[in-house]
């Protein structure tokens, strides 16, 4: 016994040193452990955590768990008669109404809700409930929307035909509070029949605002359902169970409601028919006396026609005879007056005539006058030419008299020109210059001689035009002679017609005369047959207003059985109201945030797996390594008579105190960083939940305590199992060397051969460690993986950006129209259009239709815009319908509509398959499925206009402009907006730059996710590398101390290990591009939510940085190696284990 307690003793002071001396292996596998641990327990809390804040969120709210609606609304009775269904707890009726925002500057579709007192009451944020008819509360998000705030005063309009007034008693109300509804944990406010089919944010208002005579809805909350927690089977259960109930008694209330409904409409029928009959008496009697009062009239005034009518023939004659008389005179003057015309035009003629005369006369004389002055001027011309021929004449006899001197000196001086050379010099000169001025008078005389070739070309010139100035002269004489007889026999005609003229005006005075008495005579006349008309006039208005009353009688009674009908045809298509008992899967955003933890809950069963799968083959290696090393004191203590068990017991413990720490150190950790990370993140789409609650799991901590706890234990068994089974003999001599064999190359001698020593080396050794071999791959191609889901994520998320709206969405911009104004025709409601139109800066606009509804196939349905283009051709300049996989493109088609892949793979449909589309609360619609696209933000359905006519029997409503600009400037933008802001018609402007302002701050977001799988990656490549390299270099001390004493330096000797750690990193990274490409896919399409499809593909810049972190990763563990391969004593290593 006492021998026993000293073995178990030696035993756990040999635990404690081992633990000492190799503190590096105990924390490697401690920290891959912790990392192991802290994602699958961080990862899998994150759901349940989730879903715990939520459901705080909804049990401090007291969020309905079932609400009940109907097509005929809900009366007291029926609240009365729920709040008596088993399992309920409470309920609370409540009204509702969708209203626009009567804004100038902005149009919105708002949802008017009643308070409650007890369920779904609303967080107030700042300010207070409402509490007069005039206040209101307003949703957070809708004072960051509009730019109201808490004080100022908003309008409502209906949106529909029906006045506000049926549904509120006020128009107007006061902010005075901001607050956020469990209802709504996202953006996302339901679907609404008005406006742009999308509800933008609620307000709540006191009970009594509200005019309805039924509720809208019922609020009702489960028994014992507060105490569960929401998403879970238990609550669901105990939910339908109540649900089911409030069912039985549907049929009973929706035909009570139906009879109540009715009755008042019944009775309100019986008396208006019989009012009906009362009134058809009464006008009856009316009209009958009033017609035999008109037909006395009517013989009274036949008498007095007929007297007037033997007057009026007596009078004609007279008439007659004044009008032919009158006709004779006319005709003569209207040939004086024809004549006096002719004259008149002669009289112009003659005066024309004249004047052209006198002004051709006076050219003429101007002429003359001209011409004479020409001569003059040649004259005086000539006489100056005579005086210069004289004059140079003069001087030629000069020069000729100086030449005959000169030639006479120079005959009698040549002989003696040698002995008088200056004499004969001068001669010389001389006859030079008279030389040149004989040459000075030959010009002279042909500058004379031109003068004269003018003057007299001027002279004849001058001559030709005098004889035609003559004969001119003659031709004004004769035209003067005519000119003033035409004058003589034009003053006779005018006296002529003068006095025809005055003889016609004497005729005319005596006709005068006659009619004088004509119209005395008929003045007469007149005055009775007046008196007779005035008679006839007021007949006729008896008439008239007999057949008004008569006619108005007639429509009256006729619009009343019209009403009759009309309201007995509206009774009988009152329908039998339906029933909708709901749960909170009603609400989308619940839905919506149940699905988003269910798919990290997924993302959580795979990611750990490659740390806990890595966790398992490093402890195995490790321990293989440490049992190996311990190889002869395993043997002593089997010698020393130490059981197995007892021996295994000490690796066994070793590995588990390593996982328990290191499982301990992962929960703590990662149950707080990683759900809070995670939520945090979601918190971009769920940002009303007020409170991240993030308790620790103790079922995700115990279970990822004993998974590693299992890996670590049963690595370090099976690394003693064989060990223990050999004798104390074999165990405590070293382990025979393995037989060497043939690496792959060596079989092809054609590249071994050329291979240099070093390398052959290097493949020698990576493939005969074929443990540590596929233990690094492994390794490092998780560290790869998780780097690559990491900048995919954020590729996946960027596409939406670059693809959505750079390859699929053009439009720069879309303004959205007010519903009031789009059948306008103000010129403000025009001038938008105008605007665009002229804007040299737009390059294009197209008109479209948009409104949300909810698409259904068999039994899903979501939410989803459709769009329905002004013409189907023009729409593909904005956006381009194409498949994802193909790139082929498609058209709108006349049989079918276009949906969005992320919708079809939603409600799991294909092209040729049929969806329902329902717009509003009743009414839907069935449309084939044509194609299927390429999209990424949203959902939508894009139908041509023609299938929406043919479907909807009306034309859809244009309420935005789809809009391409030339210059994307965000000042330009801002000022643009500002200009199409102050139209009418306009209600908002989205540019396309906001959105993808908006989407890179989301990426700014996730930023934190990819940074954590990048430090996760780090400390996976670290610790699984270092405790690698670490066992690879025991193992291999005696080789390296071999080098050392051959003479390789240290660094030589590094370059030899880190040859191969380079290529292992290389073939890891290989692996890894694999293992990330299938992770990738598996987390976006499991992180994806309903409204967003992320890229598929990962940008090749993403497998770069991932490579190059991956083998930064690699080089940090290689450069704390080197100071270990530094410590290697070439003397202590070489030694034999012996």
């Amino acid at each position: 016994m006492e021998n026993n307690k000293k073995k178990r003793k030696a035993i756990r002071q040999d635990f404690i040193k081992e633990i000492k001396n190799s503190l590096n292996r105990f924390l490697s596998i401690m920290f891959i452990v912790a990392l192991g641990v802290a994602f699958f327990s961080g990862i899998r809390a994150s759901q349940p955590d989730m879903k715990i804040s939520a459901d705080s969120f909804y049990d401090s709210s007291n969020l309905m768990d079932i609400r009940v609606l109907s097509t005929l609304g809900l009366t007291d009775e029926d609240v009365r008669e729920i709040s008596t269904v088993d399992g309920v707890e409470a309920v609370e009726p409540s009204y509702s109404v969708d209203v626009l925002l009567d804004s100038e500057e902005i149009e919105m579709v708002l949802k008017v809700m009643s308070e409650t007192d007890h369920i779904n009451q609303i967080r107030v944020l700042e300010g207070r409930l409402p509490q007069l008819t005039t206040e209101c509360l307003v949703d957070e998000r809708f004072l960051g929307t509009t730019g109201f705030n808490i004080g100022d005063s908003i309008h409502f309009a209906s949106g529909t035909e029906d006045d506000l007034s049926e549904s509120l008693k006020e128009n107007t109300f006061t902010i005075v509070g901001v607050g956020s509804s469990s209802k709504y944990l996202s953006f996302n406010r339901g679907s609404s029949s008005i406006g742009n089919g999308k509800v933008n944010s609620f307000v709540v208002v006191p009970k009594d605002t509200f005019t309805m005579e039924a509720y809208t809805e019922i609020f009702i909350t489960a028994k014992e359902a507060k105490g569960l927690i929401s998403y879970t089977p238990e609550y669901d259960k105990t939910v339908e169970g109540v649900a089911d109930n409030i069912e039985k008694i549907a049929d009973r209330r929706k035909e009570a409601r139906y009879q109540e409904v009715l009755e008042e409409p019944k009775k309100d029928l019986a008396d208006a028919k019989e009012e009906l009959a009362k009134s058809e008496r009464e006008v009856n009697e009316k009209l009958a006396d009033a017609e035999k009062k008109i037909e006395d009239a009517k013989i009274e005034i036949a008498d007095g026609e007929e007297e007037i009518k033997k007057a009026w023939e007596e009078l004609k004659s007279g008439k007659n005879e004044i009008e032919t008389n009158k006709n004779n005179l006319t005709d003569k003057e209207k040939e004086l007056k024809q004549g006096q015309n002719e004259l008149n035009r002669a009289e112009s003629d003659f005066n024309k005539g004249k004047k052209l005369f006198d002004e051709k006369k006076a050219e003429y004389e101007e002429g003359v006058k001209t011409l004479n002055t020409a001569y003059e001027s040649w004259n005086t011309s000539m006489k100056t030419w005579k005086e210069k021929k004289e004059e140079l004449d003069k001087s030629q006899r000069m020069v000729d008299k100086a030449k005959a001197e000169l030639a006479a000196q120079k005959e009698q001086l040549e002989p003696y020109k040698d002995l008088y050379p200056d004499k004969w010099q001068e001669v010389l000169a001389g006859e030079s210059a008279l030389k040149e001025k004989q040459n000075e008078l030959n010009g002279g005389k042909k500058q004379l001689e031109d003068g004269k070739s003018e003057l007299d070309a001027g002279k004849e010139e001058l001559d030709k035009q005098q004889k035609t100035l003559k004969e001119a002269g003659k031709v004004l004489s004769k035209e003067e002679q005519k000119l003033l007889a035409g004058e003589k026999t034009l003053a006779e005609n005018r006296r002529k017609i003068t006095e025809g003229l005055n003889q016609i005006e004497a005729g005319w005075k005596e006709l005068r005369n006659g009619e004088k008495e004509i119209r005395k005579s008929e003045s007469l006349l007149l005055e009775k047959e007046a008196e007779l008309q005035d008679g006839k006039s007021t007949l006729e208005d008896k008439i008239k207003e007999y057949e008004e009353g008569k006619e108005t009688a007639a429509r009256e009674i006729e619009d009343a059985k019209k009403e009759i009908a009309d309201g007995e045809e509206k009774l009988s298509k009152i329908e039998f109201p339906k029933w909708f008992v709901l749960d909170r899967n009603s609400i989308q955003t619940y839905v919506e945030y149940g699905q988003d933890s269910e798919r990290i809950g997924n993302i959580g069963k795979v990611f750990p797996a490659i740390f806990f799968l890595v966790a398992a083959l490093v402890s195995l290696t490790t321990m293989t390594r440490m049992v190996e090393e311990q190889r002869t004191q395993i043997g002593t203590y089997k010698a020393l008579g130490y059981k197995n068990a007892a021996i295994a017991g000490k690796y066994i413990l070793y590995a588990f105190l390593a996982s328990i720490l290191g499982s301990l150190l992962g929960v703590l950790i990662g149950e707080q960083l990683l759900p809070k990370v995670i939520i945090k993140a979601y918190g971009i789409l769920y940002q009303n939940i007020p409170e991240v609650i993030t308790p620790y799991n103790m079922y995700f901590g115990m279970l990822s305590t004993i998974i590693a706890v299992l890996c670590t234990t049963m690595a370090a068994y099976l690394a003693c199992y064989k060990e223990l089974m050999e004798t104390p003999a074999q165990l405590m001599r070293p382990a025979a060397p393995k037989a060497g064999k043939r690496v792959i190359l060596e079989r092809i001698p054609w590249i071994w051969k050329k291979l240099n020593f070093t390398t052959k080396s290097t493949i020698r050794n990576l493939l005969r460690y074929k443990k540590r071999f596929f233990m690094t791959v492994f390794g490092i191609g998780g560290c790869m993986a998780l780097l690559l889901v990491g900048f995919g994520l954020k590729d996946s998320i960027s596409a939406m950006s670059d693809i959505q709206y750079v390859d699929l969405w053009h439009q720069d911009s879309i303004i959205t129209l007010k519903e009031k104004e789009l059948d306008s025709d103000s010129d403000k409601g025009k001038n938008i259009y105008e605007f665009l139109q002229n804007d040299s800066n737009v390059e294009d606009f197209i008109k479209t239709s948009e409104k949300t509804v909810d698409a259904g196939y068999q039994n899903k349905e979501k939410s989803v815009t459709l769009i329905v283009p002004e013409d189907k051709e023009h729409i593909k300049s904005f956006i381009e319908f194409r498949d994802r996989k193909t790139y082929e493109n498609y058209d709108l088609e006349e049989d079918g509509a276009i949906i969005t892949e992320k919708l079809a793979s939603l409600l799991e449909v294909k092209v040729g398959d049929t969806i329902d589309i329902k717009d509003g609360e009743v009414s839907s619609i069935q449309v084939k499925v044509s194609h299927i696209v390429e999209n990424y933000m949203l959902n939508y359905i894009f139908m041509s206009p023609a299938v929406y006519r043919k479907l909807h029997v009306a034309n859809p409503e244009y309420n935005s402009i789809y809009l391409k600009s030339l210059n994307k400037d965000a000042a330009y933008e801002e000022n643009f907006a500002s200009q199409v802001l102050n139209f009418s018609q306009v209600s908002s402007i989205m540019f396309t730059s906001y959105l993808q302002e908006q989407i890179h701050d989301m990426l700014k977001s996730l930023n934190i996710v990819v940074y954590v799988l990048i430090i996760s990656a780090g400390l996976l490549a670290f610790i699984v590398l270092y405790n690698l390299n670490n066992i690879n270099i025991n193992e291999r001390k005696r080789e390296l101390a071999t080098l050392k004493v051959l003479g390789f330096q240290d660094m030589e000797v590094a370059t030899y290990v880190y040859r191969e750690n380079v290529i292992l990193t290389a073939v890891g990274v290989l692996v890894g591009i694999f293992l990330g490409i299938i992770l990738h896919r598996f987390v976006i399409l499991t992180a994806e939510i309903d409204t967003i499809m992320f890229g598929r593909q990962m940008k090749g810049i993403s497998y770069v940085f991932s490579g190059l972190l991956t083998f930064g990763f690699s080089g940090f563990v290689n450069y704390f190696m080197f100071y270990k391969l530094r410590k290697i004593d070439m003397v202590e290593s070489l030694k034999s284990v012996e």
